[in-house]
């Protein structure tokens, strides 16, 4: 991959922000961000496994050896298993971004909590991890936070 259209993958696909570590057990409250004296930034990736890009990217984590966070869609993962079991054996965080992305907007909430549940269990069942993290789409948090 050019180093031109890394950094363009890297701007549209990368969400930076300080943290020490991934969040090991679950929280029911919002992380934007935890305070920290330490320099780090955190690697993460939405709406994969992507069989063109996800597998290059994975390589120049590789690479670098850097870790990252990938928000993946149930539906994808069972399109794609081998690629969301490498995630996880490279040693990377694999985490729940919807089954098949939906705008959340106007979702009653028994069905969004069935679709989140339905997305942890199938990517417990491909790659025996279970995601201890959830992130909705943007345009959702976009609309969240306008609420308020």
């Amino acid at each position: 991959m050019k180093p031109r259209i890394f950094l363009k993958l890297l701007f549209s696909l990368f969400v930076a922000s300080l943290t020490t570590a991934a969040v090991s057990a679950p929280r029911s409250e919002v992380v934007s961000k935890i305070e920290t004296d330490q320099k780090w930034i955190a690697i993460t990736f939405d709406d994969g496994p992507n069989p063109v890009y996800t597998p290059q990217i994975l390589d120049l984590l590789k690479q670098y050896n850097a870790k990252a966070t990938f928000f993946v869609l149930g539906k994808r993962v069972q399109m794609y298993p081998a690629i969301a079991i490498r995630e996880v054996n490279e040693g990377h965080e694999i985490a729940n971004h919807t089954f098949d992305h939906h705008f959340l907007k106007n979702y009653p909430a028994q069905k969004l909590v069935d679709e989140i549940r339905q997305t942890q269990e199938v990517i417990f069942d491909i790659t025996e991890q279970m995601p201890h993290v959830f992130r909705p789409r943007a345009d959702f948090i976009t609309t969240l936070c306008s609420i308020r």
